[in-house]
């Protein structure tokens, strides 16, 4: 993230870093406890996130709480980057692609 931030800032910019347009809740389900969307605006919308859906992984990373997407986001992805985003809807899990934003 460092490396990120100072190149910006050498070639005169300003880092960007991605977003996913996704307020995050914790939810149990069964004795788990796991992060859901509790709102979804932006790119996750137009990738087909729907309000409710468990978050289970994004690119095969396991998303067990709210600030491991933060920090998947900040440190290992890009504005413009199509990730697989894995959720639970109801009882079926589903894999979306999920173009992120600039935030």
């Amino acid at each position: 993230m460092i490396e990120r931030i100072v190149t910006a800032l050498i070639q005169g910019g300003h880092p960007e870093f991605a977003r996913i347009g996704i307020q995050m809740s914790l939810v149990t389900v069964g004795a788990r406890r796991h992060v859901a969307a509790a709102d979804v605006t932006g790119p996750a919308q137009t990738g087909g996130v729907k309000k409710g859906d468990v978050l289970l992984a994004i690119d095969e990373t396991p998303i067990t709480d709210p600030a491991q997407l933060k920090n998947y986001l900040i440190e290992r992805a890009r504005p413009g980057q199509t990730v697989r985003l894995k959720v639970l809807r109801g009882q079926a899990e589903q894999t979306l692609l999920v173009t992120l934003g600039k935030s």
